[in-house]
């Protein structure tokens, strides 16, 4: 037989082998006719999918399944009962349910039973709790060195804990409750951020977390608060604090709100301070290293106005500025103001205080604009101001000018804050540092351009008839003054501002030599109408501007002045704008001018128009002044007082100077 025979009978015979043996187990398993007629067998294994199983309390369950060999089960069974919630099918054998107590790891026997017999195997079941799930409502605690700490409790929103631990231990002082995890207690240490392990455990499991606890020393503490400060103007506000505190002590200083850079001291001093810092804030905020910290109390800066801080720290010319209050006499409209009827600029109203401080302001500014020549405002500056006297329109009386307080105030105040505005911000070439008491009070005080009346109005003017002041202190000037902002540009356009006191007043009796001219007529109400188109004493501008006298037009326009009295207030009205004080002298019903700060006397206001001194135009017109001593010998030794008689002596030297001029 041949290999292939043999291989081919081999097969045949495994055929018929398999063939039996299929035959024998459709006998066995009750298949076909045979098994119809046997037996049944018992289950045979059963098994479930879960064995053992581990549930939780509260959580349904996914079907255990059971499943079995051999004869179909006819029914199943279980012992003990099951945990509570959880049900075995009598049919199926499968275990399902919600399980709602806990139990521990038990076996449970399930037995499946047909008509052939039964089968046991045992169900191992733990029913466990759900886990817990902890936390305290934040990463982390910052206590306070021998301060008891309000209970950090701890919140479990899991099952019930059976226990807790934490790792590592606490800070001094502290305690951890292993009941429910709250820590409580009061630190007896101070303790750097560390990270503790708090772990809550139940059957379920465990859940833990770590906050961070530290414990700082008592924050610093302010022995002595910062203070409140009042800075002048230009200068630089010390804000000073005294603190303590554990270890290294820092500093951080604060202005309206937002932290100052490099103010880090335990005081601080500003820059050089401006009008925009009055009313800053200021505190400061000390801290140590641990994160304690301490904000003083806030403080507040004034800063006095540069005007303010320049005058307190020149009380000479403060002193000066003095205001005419009150009428000297109720009754005498020609008794002189005394000094307590006049309030120093110290003693002014806040509201005055202020008024003079804007219009120092307004003069910086206009300064500082280039000085432009104002026009007159006749509701407000103006040389041209609306006379109260009720008999301005009487032609034949003598011209007297009457103007009212709010003008007197405005016109006061505006040439005190421009003297001092040259003074401080735009200096000419002299000071009023350098004056003397004397010549501060023909700069500042109103009694030299004005007097208060008992009608409520102010006067200006000297020459009313036959009453001139005795003491020449209280003469004042005949020419009404322009705005200082319209009088100084003129000054320096026509070049009549020297680097001297005395240059300028030499240029400006040039001037006068050069254009005035002597009216005519009498000093009337009428013949102020016809010479410069005003009932009142002669406005500075007309004198500047020239006018034509509608008496006398055939002389058309000219440089128009009153006399020597209307003279005199010309120097008067344009001088002090530049800080160049002028003193009218009262000698025998004529003016003469005194300039203070150069104890120099002018003989009479016509001097430097007199035709003599025109027909010697090389000669300087400073050639007309005459010193002190010159005056004395030539009027009177008494330097305080004015000549109102016909003293012939007196009388026959006036306008002397001129007269021999060559």
């Amino acid at each position: 037989m041949s290999a292939r025979e043999r291989s081919v009978n081999s097969g045949a015979g495994m055929l018929v082998l398999l063939a039996t043996l299929l035959a024998s187990l459709m006998l066995a398993c009750g298949g076909g006719a045979a098994n119809s007629s046997s037996t049944p067998l018992p289950p045979t294994g059963l098994v479930y999918a879960q064995n053992p199983a581990v549930y939780t309390k509260d959580l349904a369950i996914s079907i255990n399944h059971a499943s079995s060999a051999g004869w179909p089960v006819v029914s199943y069974q279980v012992a003990p009962p099951l945990p509570t919630g959880l049900s075995l099918s009598t049919a199926t054998g499968d275990l399902t349910g919600t399980p709602t107590v806990l139990s521990p790891r038990a076996n449970y026997l399930v037995t499946a039973t047909n008509a052939g017999g039964s089968q046991q195997v045992p169900l191992t079941i733990t029913v466990n709790d759900v886990p817990p799930s902890i936390g305290y409502g934040t990463s982390g605690f910052t206590f306070t060195l021998g301060s008891t700490i309000p209970t950090a409790h701890a919140q479990n929103t899991g099952g019930p804990v059976v226990s807790w631990s934490i790792n590592p231990p606490l800070p001094a002082g502290l305690v951890f409750s292993t009941t429910d995890g709250s820590i409580s207690g009061t630190p007896t240490a101070i303790s750097a951020s560390v990270s503790y392990l708090v772990t809550a455990t139940n059957s379920g499991g465990t859940s833990s977390v770590s906050p961070t606890i530290a414990v700082n020393p008592l924050p610093p503490s302010i022995g002595v608060q910062p203070t409140d400060a009042t800075v002048d103007y230009g200068a630089a506000a010390v804000f000073t604090v005294s603190a303590s505190g554990t270890g290294a002590i820092s500093y951080q200083w604060w202005r309206d709100g937002a932290p100052i850079s490099g103010a880090n001291g335990v005081a601080y001093t500003s820059d050089a301070l401006s009008m925009v810092d009055d009313g800053a804030s200021f505190w400061v905020v000390v801290s140590d290293g641990y994160g304690g910290s301490v904000t003083s109390t806030t403080v507040h800066l004034k800063v006095r106005p540069e005007l303010t801080t320049w005058l307190l720290a020149h009380p000479r010319v403060a002193a000066a500025i003095r205001w005419q209050f009150q009428p000297a006499n109720l009754y005498n409209s020609y008794q002189a103001p005394a000094d307590t009827d006049k309030v120093a600029w110290a003693a002014w109203t806040p509201l005055q205080q202020a008024d003079l401080n804007q219009a120092f302001l307004d003069a910086k500014a206009w300064f500082a604009a280039g000085a432009q020549q104002v026009t007159m405002d006749p509701a407000g500056l103006t040389d041209e101001p609306v006379n109260q006297h009720p008999q301005t329109n009487i032609d034949t009386l003598t011209t007297i000018q009457w103007v009212t307080p709010t003008h007197m105030w405005k016109l006061y105040v505006a040439h005190v804050a421009f003297s001092l505005a040259q003074e401080i911000a735009y200096p000419l070439p002299w000071s009023l540092v350098d004056d003397t008491d004397e010549t501060l009070r023909y700069l500042f005080d109103s009694s030299v351009m004005a007097w208060y009346l008992p009608n409520g109005n102010f006067w200006m003017g000297t020459y009313a008839g036959a009453y001139p002041p005795a003491l020449r202190a209280d003469t004042r000037p005949h020419t009404t003054f322009a705005p200082p902002m319209w009088t100084y540009p003129w000054l320096q356009q026509a070049g009549l501002i020297g680097v001297t006191r005395q240059e300028t007043i030499g240029k400006v009796m040039e001037w006068m030599r050069g254009n005035m001219w002597h009216f005519f007529g009498a000093d009337t109400f009428g013949n102020h109408q016809a010479v410069w188109q005003y009932r009142g004493h002669v406005p500075l501008s007309k004198i500047v501007n020239g006018t034509i006298d509608s008496n006398n037009p055939s002389y058309g326009i000219q440089h128009w002045t009153a006399g020597c009295h209307g003279s005199v207030g010309f120097l008067h009205a344009v001088l002090r704008v530049l800080n160049v004080p002028v003193q009218p002298v009262w000698i025998c019903g004529h003016e003469l001018a005194y300039f203070p700060s150069e104890k120099l006397y002018l003989d009479h206001g016509d001097d430097p128009y007199n035709q003599v001194v025109k027909n010697h135009p090389a000669s300087p017109a400073l050639n007309l002044l005459i010193d002190e001593a010159t005056y004395q010998a030539w009027f009177t030794a008494d330097l305080t007082v004015n000549i109102n008689g016909t003293n012939a002596t007196a009388l026959a030297n006036v306008g002397r100077k001129a007269a021999e001029f060559q």
